[in-house]
């Protein structure tokens, strides 16, 4: 079952039975959820907003987002291939909504596969492959972080994050 981009506007209810893949789905719509709204209404402003040179700005921090969801992704087999960084990333609407897709893709493979099939991804990494476990761990804790940092950034640019539950996973009213 395919799921669209605008699912992450709001969690849906959790699931009936715990089963690992039912925890790493959450944790993908936890991801999209998140990016969803420290992202929604974001101004031209904010998207180069750094507060040193030395910082990511937001839209480096949504290319990184992205890098992290596309690796996990193609681990899992819910994209092909191994996925590079692009030399000049496209405008960042593109960005948003490309990395809402790959979640979305992500979310649908994970929910399809049983734990054992679980049990067999491996994602690349510079000591070679290593076992499911480091997803967790790496690109999507990683993309939790770099979404908490589009959120502050953008609260220092003066244009804050809508008020959307995180915890209850709903919508801003």
């Amino acid at each position: 079952m395919s799921k669209t981009s605008s699912d992450f506007r709001s969690l849906p209810p959790g699931p009936e039975r715990v089963t690992g893949s039912a925890v790493l789905v959450r944790l993908v719509e936890g991801i999209g959820f998140r990016f969803t709204w420290a992202t929604e209404g974001l101004r031209e402003s904010d998207l180069s907003f750094r507060p040193t040179p030395e910082t990511m700005c937001i839209a480096d921090q949504a290319g990184h987002v992205l890098e992290l969801a596309s690796w996990a992704a193609a681990a899992a087999g819910a994209i092909p291939g191994n996925p590079l960084k692009p030399e000049s990333p496209p405008p960042f609407p593109e960005v948003r909504q490309r990395i809402l897709e790959v979640l979305s893709l992500l979310r649908a493979r994970l929910a399809d596969m049983s734990d054992e099939e679980i049990g067999t991804i491996h994602i690349g990494s510079r000591a070679g492959p290593v076992p499911w476990p480091h997803i967790v761990n790496g690109p999507l804790a990683d993309a939790l972080t770099h979404i908490g940092q589009i959120a502050v950034l953008r609260r220092a640019s003066g244009n804050p994050v809508p008020k959307a539950n995180v915890f209850l996973g709903r919508p801003p009213r």
